[in-house]
Parts: structure tokens; sequence; C-alpha cells
């Protein structure tokens, strides 16, 4: 799978990407990765998977940051999409 194309599910792919983004606004320069673990980076995932992965930063996060990531969470978790509800983060 590719950076755009981490997984053979395109809504999937879209919630990726939009995180992505999202963690980028955040966390600006403090982002250094973020990486799928799990079943889907060893393509051994099902219909019913969580989606794991891990987010690494330069530094521990701020107050302000820490605020913006868990509002970020309960958003996406309240999308009706089964991924958004299924997100596992490190």
């Amino acid at each position: 799978m590719s950076l755009f194309h981490p997984t053979p599910l395109a809504d999937l792919n879209a919630l990726l990407a939009e995180l992505v983004a999202r963690w980028r606004q955040i966390l600006g320069e403090n982002l250094v990765g973020a990486y799928l673990q799990g079943s889907f980076a060893v393509g051994d995932f099902n219909d019913h998977s969580d989606v794991d992965f891990i987010v690494i930063v330069a530094h521990e996060i701020t107050a302000d940051e820490l605020a913006a990531l868990q509002a970020l969470h309960a958003e996406m978790h309240a999308r009706p999409l089964y991924w958004a509800q299924h997100l596992e983060g490190s």
C-alpha cells in the first residue's frame, strides 16, 4: 500500500487522510509520523477489525495539544462510519 492509499478501503483511506491532516494542524512540527499497526499493517484485517495506529511526536504534547486531540477523537468517534468508531491509537 502507498502513503495515500494505506489500505484497500477507500472510506478508511479518506478517514486516515483526514486524521493525518488534522494531526498536522494540531501538532505542527511536533508531529514526526503516523503509522498503521496490527492487522491493517500486515494485510490481515477483516470487516470487524479495529484500526491500530501510532503517532510519533518530537516532544511531550502540551495541554493545548492534548485538548485538541481529545476533541478530535470525540468528533471522529461520533461519526456514523464504522472505522471512525474503531480507531485504536497510541
